[in-house]
């Protein structure tokens, strides 16, 4: 591979992109920055017309500002939630929210009622087999690449090898290049007393042995910081963050009592920084998994002692 220049990176993506497609990409960290931001910047050329040719874009969680409420003339957003940077398209009212299930993405994806058309990837160098991992995620990603018509991937040095349910070969993308930028992270602030309270009593209530499922944010990693004192914790959960790393580094993640695939975390994205990209690199004791598995209630109820750590932003009547 070589980094295409501009021009010749418009070139290919116009010739693989057609009006009216709809593209997918991994959200908040998994973004694929070289790609969407080449996406964005010829957004028009790619739309082409208006009308029917207007592009449709799959909307995450966001750690970036590639999206801007303005790339509505000629982008079509729909998505699950409206988290981090993204709130902006909601407020702008430019944003439709999906009344779904996190959990049934790839099903509706199966099933042809969202359509994948395209799908951006940000993948790993590959193995000696020639392996390309999906680096930093599984989530629905592994559903719109089994419908896609077209796979572009962006290869980023930084990205983790991971073992997973999938993986591709360079046959597999209709093109490959290389990254032009490092892998995005994801900000946190130091908790502050009221913080670490709640993180200190909610330890407090999970069990050595247990199970966690860990939402986004810093309060639960606030909650994963003190339960350095825990013994043979296991991991089964959508996000991962740079707590679970630190966790694992310490001997208390050890998935030694889980009841489903024991001695393995299960994991749906990586949502950190290098210490959590250098841990999961190669590392047989995570695996990624789909959104189907990570969020399957029967498995969930199934976890042995299952501790699930999530705060809520906010929650609509729907």
């Amino acid at each position: 591979m070589s980094v295409l220049s501009p021009d010749a990176l418009q070139e290919r993506l116009q010739a693989l992109i057609r009006p009216g497609d709809t593209l997918w990409w991994g959200q908040a960290t998994a973004e694929p920055l070289t790609l969407t931001r080449a996406v964005v910047a010829q957004r028009h050329a790619l739309a082409r017309h208006g009308g029917q040719g207007r592009l449709r874009v799959f909307v995450g969680m966001g750690a970036s500002d590639t999206l801007q409420p303005a790339h509505a003339d000629a982008i079509d957003f729909f998505g699950y939630a409206a988290g981090g940077p993204h709130r902006a398209l909601a407020q702008a009212g430019v944003l439709d929210i999906l009344p779904s299930h996190y959990s049934h993405l790839p099903g509706l994806i199966d099933e042809g009622l969202l359509p994948a058309d395209v799908v951006l990837l940000q993948v790993s160098p590959p193995d000696a087999q020639g392996r390309y991992s999906l680096g930093l995620v599984h989530e629905y990603l592994p559903a719109a690449i089994r419908k896609a018509r077209v796979l572009i991937g962006e290869v980023n040095p930084a990205i983790p090898w991971t073992h997973g349910s999938l993986h591709l070969q360079a046959g597999d993308f209709a093109l490959l290049v290389d990254a032009e930028h490092p892998p995005l992270g994801q900000a946190r602030s130091a908790p502050g007393p009221a913080e670490q309270a709640i993180a200190g009593h909610v330890a407090a209530l999970i069990e050595d042995g247990a199970t966690l499922q860990v939402g986004v944010g810093n309060l639960p990693e606030a909650v994963l910081a003190a339960l350095h004192g825990h013994r043979d914790l296991g991991l089964h959960s959508g996000a991962v963050g740079d707590g679970i790393a630190a966790l694992a580094e310490a001997g208390v993640l050890t998935h030694a009592r889980k009841s489903q695939d024991r001695g393995v975390g299960i994991g749906g994205i990586l949502m950190g920084g290098e210490s959590l990209r250098r841990w999961a690199h190669r590392n047989p004791a995570l695996q990624l998994r789909e959104t189907r598995y990570t969020h399957d209630p029967e498995v969930l109820a199934a976890s042995h002692r299952l501790a699930a750590i999530n705060s809520a932003v906010e929650v609509d009547l729907t």
